[in-house]
């Protein structure tokens, strides 16, 4: 009896490991290299009579109806310069960065044969918070400044739960997440269950992009806000249910569980507990119960619509 016992303890084990692990796959065979431009350096290092050799390098950052004059300002400004010098000065020694950020690609490149490493530009966009990343198949380009840590004083008019992701460690993660937005077919999407698999997909993207990347660095939640999701998620689901919200096509509900928010919003008195976005979370564990019970490739369920991927899921959420 209990070497039979014992067997079943190690089975349960192993196939534990084996779910944890099933993304972890070989990138070693990848040897594309990844070329990533500092171009604020090139930028507020370039002397006045080079003005002319760095546009014809980055014409893509020089509009032809600004003057020379706009951008010879720009750099000799003083704020400029001294803005500079701090966010270079932080940003001293790249080299993990980088390596993040060639790792993520490979792993994008092992999951679609057709994809090639992006150029990888990084520069000082002075807070630009609605583009923190931008990225065009051939070009990523990176505003650094948005990433000094969460705590840098620079970021005093943003919110907590905004600067949570300002962190270096984030910018492979902003990244995958754009790529991963790209590599989702567009498809009709009405009912709110619809949308959250949208953004399960997207987030399960990163499950295969990033599989070391703790789950919170994903989706964006401090640990306390995590910790309510994984405690909650039963309450979360019987709350869609009993609400008919699964197949809504009320437009508020974008609003209230899946944009970007302090807190989703329940109309609770416990709302400021919650974090933002749970819808978005509820469709990442519909898309990884999918993928569990379902003999499908990556390629194939981003292909599948949200109903499909809803129904064949048997998504059942712990208690």
């Amino acid at each position: 009896m209990k070497l039979k016992f014992l067997v079943i303890i190690v089975a349960v084990i192993l196939l534990s490991c084996r779910e944890e692990n099933k993304l972890i796959v070989d990138i070693s065979n990848i040897t594309e290299e990844l070329e990533f431009i500092r171009f604020e350096k090139e930028f507020y290092n370039c002397k006045e009579g080079e003005l002319g050799l760095l546009k014809a390098k980055f014409p893509y950052f020089f509009p032809a109806n600004v003057e020379d004059s706009f951008w010879i300002n720009k750099i000799s400004d003083k704020d400029n310069q001294s803005f500079f010098r701090e966010v270079d000065s932080i940003f001293d020694d790249f080299s993990d960065i980088k390596k993040g950020i060639s790792d993520m690609l490979k792993h994008v490149r092992y999951y679609n044969k057709e994809f090639r490493m992006p150029k990888v530009i990084s520069l000082i966009s002075h807070l630009d918070y609605e583009n923190k990343i931008i990225y065009a198949d051939s070009l990523a380009i990176v505003s650094i400044d948005m990433y000094l840590g969460k705590n840098h004083p620079a970021y005093y008019q943003f919110a907590d739960y905004q600067t949570r992701s300002f962190n270096a460690e984030n910018i492979k993660i902003d990244l995958a997440s754009k790529i991963a937005q790209s590599h989702i077919p567009r498809q009709k999407v009405r009912t709110f269950t619809d949308k959250m698999i949208q953004e399960g997909k997207k987030l399960y993207l990163l499950d295969c992009y990033l599989p070391l990347e703790e789950d919170k660095l994903k989706i964006g939640y401090s640990q306390v806000k995590m910790d309510w999701i994984n405690a909650n998620q039963s309450f979360v689901w019987t709350y869609f249910i009993e609400k008919q919200l699964l197949f809504s096509t009320d437009n508020s509900l974008n609003k209230r569980f899946l944009e970007e928010a302090p807190f989703s919003k329940f109309f609770m008195e416990t709302d400021n507990k919650t974090p933002g976005r749970v819808g978005q979370w509820v469709g990442w564990q519909i898309v990884r119960s999918y993928m569990r019970n379902n003999d499908v490739s990556l390629q194939e369920m981003l292909q599948k619509q949200g109903n499909e991927i809803f129904k064949k899921s048997k998504y059942k959420p712990k208690k």
